[in-house]
């Protein structure tokens, strides 16, 4: 194995050939050690794969929306910006948290402002440096009252109830399929 995303793309591939469309899908929860050097392995990724821009999203938030994250490439090619989100503006629940950012100014920011971190939350540097240009998505009522995150018990009864809810259509997934 090289790393842990590379261990979990095996896992993913599995996954695949394990489901069956809407008969039997499958599924598959990765757990790894939350003091780990997460910067290394998108540098690492994102060289390997000469991207120009990197995608971070959480595992513990199951309705990541796919056109967010397309909006946010858009929006980072477009503004010519270091890094962008849909969580500084608190307009989105807590879950759907996506960020894009350059491959360059990770690089950059690991040399820059190498501590531990740093090193483990990946874009602080980015978020929080004045060196570093951001942008935000916005343009929609606030819903940051909102939880679709599994912290607790609770988050993840109100999500279980949501996923069999969206189950029973044949839609494509979209935060705007929500509200």
């Amino acid at each position: 194995s090289s790393g842990a995303v590379h261990f979990m793309q095996l896992f993913e591939s599995l996954v695949v050939v394990v489901s069956q469309g809407s008969v039997r899908r499958g599924h598959f929860s990765p757990y790894l050690p939350a003091e780990h050097d997460d910067i290394m392995e998108f540098l690492d990724i994102g060289t390997e794969k000469k991207a120009i821009y990197l995608v971070r999203v959480t595992a513990d938030d199951p309705f990541k929306d796919p056109t967010q994250i397309g909006e946010l490439l858009q929006l980072i090619q477009r503004l010519n910006v270091d890094y962008v989100n849909n969580f500084s503006n608190h307009l989105f629940p807590i879950g759907l948290d996506l960020e894009v950012f350059s491959l360059k100014s990770l690089m950059d920011s690991r040399i820059l402002f190498n501590n531990e971190l740093n090193r483990e939350h990946v874009t602080l540097a980015l978020r929080q440096e004045a060196k570093y240009s951001r942008a935000a998505l916005t343009g929609i009522p606030s819903f940051s009252d909102v939880r679709l995150t599994i912290d607790t018990p609770e988050d993840l009864e109100f999500c279980s109830k949501i996923a069999l809810e969206l189950d029973k259509t044949d839609q494509p997934y979209s935060f705007n399929s929500l509200y």
